[in-house]
Parts: C-alpha cells; sequence; structure tokens
C-alpha cells in the first residue's frame, strides 16, 4: 500500500499560514464567546432574571423551587451558559405546579 500523504505539509507553508493553522486549531475552553453568539442565553438569563423580581424572590427560592443549583441560576441569569432542554422544563414546571414561581413556557 502507498504511504498516504498528509493534508498540510507544514515544511511548506508561510509563516502566515502557519500562524493561521495555528490559530485555527487551538483551543482554549476557557475562552468566553463573542457577545453576539450567547445572544439567546443573554435573553434567557434576563428573562429568568425579571419574573423572578418581579415575583419578589430570591434566588435561592427559585433554586428551591425548581431543583437547580444556585450556581447553575446565576449562571443563566447571567447569561453564561445555555440552559438545557431539562433545565428549561424545571423552570416551567415550577410555574405549572403551583409554586407561581414562573410562568409556564
Amino acid at each position: 500500500m502507498a504511504k498516504k500523504q498528509p493534508i498540510i505539509d507544514i515544511g511548506r507553508t508561510t509563516d502566515d499560514e502557519r500562524t493561521a493553522l495555528k490559530a485555527a486549531f487551538s483551543q482554549d475552553p476557557h475562552a468566553l464567546r463573542e457577545p453576539k453568539e450567547n445572544n439567546l442565553e443573554i435573553a434567557i438569563g434576563h428573562e429568568v432574571r425579571a419574573f423572578r423580581k418581579k415575583l419578589g424572590i430570591t434566588v435561592t427560592d427559585l433554586a428551591t423551587a425548581t431543583g437547580i443549583s444556585l450556581g447553575m441560576l446565576s449562571k443563566i441569569e447571567n447569561g453564561n451558559i445555555s440552559p438545557s432542554l431539562t433545565t428549561l422544563q424545571s423552570l416551567s414546571r415550577a410555574g405549572r405546579a403551583g409554586h407561581g414561581v414562573l410562568p409556564p413556557l
């Protein structure tokens, strides 16, 4: 069998190409996303916080009613994470279950 050729021959690339390749393949798991990429997370967080404040309840009250941790709720309200469907269902169920915490989604 013939030896496979590499997709990119790093030895034959320019400095600019090497820099671009390194940037494309380097990942920082702790890097913050661009603001325009998390508009949905921010919108959800604003809605959760606004409704919680409208009801006059604390994050602790909301955590107790939903079973979601304080840390997770803080991240949701600050738009730092995208809540899973399960988490959104927990928030919705709290409203439907008569806790008076959130309206049904």
